[in-house]
């Protein structure tokens, strides 16, 4: 997902209707196996990370946002296990004190997370030139530091009826990127302290740690994976994480506590490797596209009543998005041509996962992930409405879903993982993307600058959810807008 990222929020003006060392004695996979070489990296859902101009694209522009996905990791001690795995047993419940989730960047590698981008804290140059990350907890906002350091996330754990608990694959919290733009191609060997980094890591297919070229090449398709193998024809990458997530105190192996991970990486290996090289991995291209400009800010329903939503009467607002665009990009309208989508924030996300779980097949495509509705952040609570949800059309009435948090469904290759290309244009919009130049109007041309800008139109539904029945309360919705190359 390419592009600044601008956000949209939906709105109904009313619906009528501890201090000592001590180790816990727990047995299981955390702390205590092998998780985090290279080849085990969970991934981040980022797919193609594309650099413009900098007029287009300044230096500081967020480019990509994503999400550690644990349940796609494809080696290791973690791999192919789902949310009910149990990762950690322990066989008292006073061992839950002394748990505690640890994080660090990838400190002893260039790319990984050794260098910190000046004027930008928290930010690590990585394997893709110009492009910095930075690595966060969903739950408290904490951000990753070179150092190895307790974070404030509580440690989730389910109870046993005998005693003890379970910790299982789903009770790992999640760590969010963000992708930013910055002005040089690569990190460099010495930090701002003029500290050396520890070592050189390319374990993958590529030559060396700086092998992208710094500019286009001939071909403005040619992509380059942070994979650590060659996948679907793009260049394979150096397969370096980004940070590490770490369980401390289950009794089995501790990082050390408060130290710099450039060279103290002691157990490292029993962490959670999390990065852009996890399968499917991110790409990295130059190729011409666009980025958001503007967008309506609010879309704002009028009131209308629960029952009438269950008569089938809804209500709509049509809004509009501005992206100015590479002339030289492909402006087609197909699956192979920039495009827009709308994301749910993360807890109106995680609301219509729950929704789905209720009702499957109700709320989420199966064979894409789009989300089918939006939902408000805060579903569940008292005075917010239910059994009501938002659809979205493009500017010629096409019905086109949200996008989901969850990545796309990775096709798997010998060791490693892909997102396949959009078979025709009505999956593309049920996974939540529709091509720039569908239902959009052309209102400016830059010829000094060489570019194109466009409106895209759409209409926001207000309308009942399928098999729930409407309730009186608030609606709130936020959402982001992103571009996207296949």
């Amino acid at each position: 997902m390419i592009g600044n990222r601008l956000s949209l929020t939906f709105v109904a003006l009313g619906l009528c209707l501890m201090s000592s060392a001590s180790w816990a004695r727990c047995t299981g996979i955390l702390g205590h196996k092998l998780t985090s070489y290279d080849k085990h990296t969970a991934s981040l859902s980022i797919g193609r990370v594309n650099i413009l101009s900098n007029y287009l694209q300044p230096p500081g522009s967020i480019l990509a946002t994503g999400m550690a996905n644990y349940n796609q990791i494809r080696d290791g001690a973690l791999a192919n296990m789902g949310d009910e795995s149990i990762i950690l047993t322990c066989t008292e419940n006073s061992d839950h004190q002394n748990l505690s989730w640890v994080t660090a960047t990838n400190g002893d590698s260039r790319i990984g997370g050794f260098y910190e981008v000046p004027g930008h804290p928290g930010y690590f140059a990585t394997e893709f030139p110009y492009v910095a990350i930075e690595l966060s907890m969903v739950d408290t906002g904490e951000v990753f530091s070179r150092y190895w350091r307790k974070t404030t996330v509580p440690v989730q754990k389910e109870d046993r009826p005998g005693g003890g608990f379970v910790i299982r694959k789903k009770h790992v919290p999640k760590v969010m990127a963000k992708l930013m733009k910055w002005g040089s191609a690569f990190g460099e060997t010495r930090d701002a302290n003029g500290i050396r980094v520890a070592a050189a890591y390319c374990h993958g297919g590529a030559t060396s740690e700086t092998h992208i070229p710094t500019s286009a090449t001939g071909s403005s398709e040619e992509q380059w994976s942070a994979d650590y193998y060659k996948v679907n024809n793009h260049h394979a990458g150096c397969g370096q994480p980004n940070g590490y997530l770490h369980l401390y105190g289950t009794g089995g192996y501790n990082v050390p506590l408060d130290k710099d991970s450039n060279n103290n990486v002691y157990a490292w290996d029993r962490s959670i490797a999390i990065g852009l090289n996890g399968p499917p991995a991110a790409t990295f291209s130059y190729t011409p596209s666009c980025v958001l400009r503007n967008n309506t800010p609010y879309v704002v329903f009028p009131p209308v009543s629960a029952q009438q939503l269950k008569d089938g009467e809804s209500v709509s607002r049509d809004f509009q998005v501005s992206v100015d665009c590479d002339s030289f990009m492909n402006n087609t309208v197909s699956v192979t041509a920039s495009a827009i989508g709308i994301q749910p924030s993360y807890a109106a996300f995680n609301q219509v996962k729950q929704l789905e779980a209720q009702h499957p097949g109700g709320f989420i495509d199966p064979s894409t992930k789009g989300l089918k509705y939006l939902v408000s952040d805060n579903y569940d609570a008292p005075h917010m409405a239910k059994g009501v949800g938002i659809t979205l059309q493009n500017g010629v009435n096409e019905r086109v879903n949200f996008v989901s948090w969850d990545g796309c469904e990775a096709v798997s290759s010998s060791n490693t993982s892909y997102c396949p290309a959009y078979s025709n244009l009505q999956q593309m919009r049920n996974a939540g993307w529709d091509p720039v130049r569908k239902g959009s109007d052309e209102i400016e041309k830059n010829p000094v600058m060489g570019t194109v800008s466009y409106i895209k139109y759409y209409t926001a539904t207000l309308t009942q959810l399928p098999n729930i029945e409407p309730t009186p309360g608030q609606v709130k919705a936020t959402a982001t807008i992103m571009v996207r190359l296949p």
